[in-house]
C-alpha cells in the first residue's frame, strides 16, 4: 500500500502548526521531525465519503479506506461499488431511503416504523448486516435545518423516535452502527442520549462531529455514554466555510477539541464529505497539515485509521504496520 502523498505535505507540514498547537513545544527535534513525517504519510480512513467519491485519488492522498452511504440510487448503488472496490470501501445503507421516503411523506413517514419502504429497507439491511456487506445504516440526516444549503433536503425529527430506534435496534445485532447528520440543538441531544442508553449494544457515529456542536456538549455526550463516536467532516477547511463551526484548520486545532479528542483518542474518525476533488484534496492536506501533527502519536494513528480499523474490521497492509512499530520503537515522543 502506498501512502506517500504527492502533495509535499511532509516538506511544508511545519510551516503553520503554531496557532492552536500547545502538544509539541516539549519536543525534541528529533521528536517533533517524527511526528511531522508520520502525519504526512499514516494512511487515512475517510468516514464521510459518499459513494467512494475520492478513492480515485487514494494514491495521491493516501486516504486508504472510505465510506458512508449512497446519495442517490438504492442498494445496488453501493453494492456495485462494493464489488468494484472491495475491502477499501466501507459500505452503509438506507441513506438513499431515507431521503426518498422523506421526500415523498415528510417527517412523519421518515419516523414511521411502518412505513412500507422502510420496512422492505430494514428486512434487506439485516441479511446484509448479517452477511457483512454493510457496517451500519446512515447518512441519517434527522436535524439538518441550519446545516444544508438544499432547503428541500432540511428536516427535523426525533432522535429517538420509534422508526428510529427500529433499526438502532437492528445494528445492534450485528455489532453495527447508525450514522446521524444532526445538529446539536438541546433537545436533539437529549433524545440522542435516550437512544443510546436504551441499547449499549448500539453504536452511533455522529456525523459532522454535531455539525454545530461545542467541544462541551460533546464531552458531555462522550462521557456520558461509550457508545458514541465523531467523524470529522466539514468542520475544517476548505469544505467548510463558517468559521464557527470549526474544529481545526491548517494553522493547528482548538484547544477544547484537541484537549476532548486527546481525552477520547477511540472515539473520533476522519471524514472529508468533500463534493469536488479540488475540496478533496484541500481537505486532505488539511487533516495532514492541521489536525495530525498536533496530536500525539497514539492519538494521530488512532483518529487517521487505527479506529477505523477497529471498529470496521478494516484490513491494513502488515507490512505499514511493522515499519510504522519499529520507527515508532526508536524514539519516545508522548
Amino acid at each position: 500500500m502506498s501512502v506517500i502523498s504527492k502533495f509535499g505535505f511532509a516538506a511544508t507540514i511545519g510551516l503553520t502548526l503554531v496557532a492552536f498547537n500547545t502538544s509539541a513545544a516539549d519536543l525534541s527535534e528529533a521528536a517533533q521531525k517524527e511526528r511531522k513525517r508520520i502525519a504526512s504519510t499514516v494512511p487515512l480512513a475517510d468516514l464521510h465519503m459518499h459513494d467512494a467519491f475520492g478513492m480515485h485519488l487514494a494514491e495521491e492522498t493516501g486516504v486508504a479506506w472510505g465510506g458512508l452511504g449512497s446519495k442517490r440510487g438504492s442498494r445496488f448503488t453501493w453494492l456495485a461499488i462494493k464489488e468494484r472496490q472491495g475491502d477499501k470501501f466501507i459500505a452503509w445503507a438506507g441513506q438513499a431511503e431515507f431521503n426518498q421516503v422523506f421526500f415523498r411523506g415528510g417527517i412523519e413517514a421518515m419516523l414511521d416504523p411502518n412505513n412500507p419502504r422502510l420496512v422492505k429497507l430494514y428486512e434487506q439491511s439485516e441479511k446484509d448486516l448479517k452477511e457483512g456487506k454493510i457496517v451500519g445504516i446512515g447518512e441519517i440526516f434527522i436535524n439538518n435545518q441550519r446545516s444544508n444549503k438544499n432547503r428541500r433536503m432540511r428536516r427535523k425529527g426525533q432522535v429517538d423516535a420509534p422508526g428510529i430506534r427500529k433499526f438502532y435496534n437492528l445494528v445492534s445485532k450485528y455489532n453495527g452502527f447508525m450514522a446521524f447528520h444532526m445538529e446539536a440543538d438541546r433537545d436533539s441531544m437529549r433524545e440522542l442520549g435516550r437512544l443510546l442508553a436504551s441499547n449499549r449494544k448500539g453504536r452511533v457515529l455522529l456525523n459532522h462531529c454535531g455539525s454545530t456542536s461545542s467541544a462541551s456538549q460533546i464531552r458531555s455526550l462522550m462521557n456520558a455514554h461509550p457508545n458514541v463516536f465523531c467523524e470529522l467532516s466539514f468542520r475544517y477547511p476548505p469544505v467548510n466555510s463558517n468559521s464557527s463551526r470549526e474544529i481545526f484548520n491548517s494553522s493547528g486545532i482548538q484547544s477544547s477539541w484537541r484537549q476532548l479528542m486527546e481525552n477520547h483518542s477511540d472515539r473520533f474518525l476522519v471524514g472529508t464529505d468533500a463534493h469536488d476533488s479540488g475540496e478533496f484534496t484541500g481537505a486532505i492536506e488539511t487533516v495532514r497539515q492541521g489536525l495530525l501533527p498536533n496530536l500525539s502519536m497514539g492519538t494521530a494513528r488512532k483518529i487517521a485509521f487505527q479506529n477505523a480499523e477497529r471498529l470496521f474490521g478494516l484490513k491494513v497492509d502488515p507490512e505499514y504496520l511493522k515499519r510504522e512499530r519499529e520507527r515508532s520503537e526508536k524514539i519516545i515522543l508522548d
